[in-house]
């Protein structure tokens, strides 16, 4: 026996439509669900990598930190053996342009070049973000770290600077808003 399909049967109701043969429904999403899932999506892409540059720039900051803490050190051991840093140099806390040294301008292989400034007895090594000439990619903002420190008393003293603001003094690095 066979069965005659009746012409009602192809009737569609918000996009499910009967098969003929087997009498069984078949779904699809409408063109405004597709359109909603698809604005959704990049709402969510557009966050998450804003979020990711964030924690990026983040961890390129704790590794500049990093860098001060080693050449704290290297004042120390200056100190120590010199029993003055009143004659400190670059050169002395391995900063400079060969390529085993920390680099003293942007260079393409780092975010950050650092430097040193006598005050007195203290000693400040910065750390400052390349926004041009660095590695990329390249910052949109310029910030520095830096670290103030007195050998002869053992004192540390931690600043951020950005927006021509400094924050600081802290006794460590995690105050720092950046």
């Amino acid at each position: 026996m066979t069965s005659i399909v009746k012409p009602y049967k192809y009737i569609t109701c918000l996009c499910r439509q009967v098969n003929p043969i087997t009498n069984s429904r078949k779904r699809a999403f409408t063109l405004l669900e597709l359109i909603i899932v698809i604005i959704v999506v990049g709402i969510l892409a557009a966050v998450g990598l804003n979020q990711y540059t964030d924690v990026t720039e983040k961890m390129r900051g704790a590794e500049a930190r990093a860098v001060l803490g080693s050449c704290i050190k290297s004042v120390s051991e200056y100190y120590l053996k010199n029993s003055t840093v009143s004659t400190i140099t670059d050169a002395d806390l391995n900063i400079g342009s060969s390529s085993n040294q920390l680099p003293s301008g942007c260079v393409s292989a780092n975010y950050f070049y650092y430097y040193q400034q006598l005050n007195g007895s203290k000693v400040g090594i910065r750390a400052r973000r390349c926004t041009t000439g660095g590695k990329s990619p390249q910052s949109d903002r310029s910030y520095i770290y830096r670290i103030d420190t007195n050998p002869a008393t053992g004192s540390l003293e931690y600043y951020c600077y950005q927006d021509s603001v400094w924050y600081g003094p802290y006794n460590n690095w995690p105050k720092c808003p950046f």
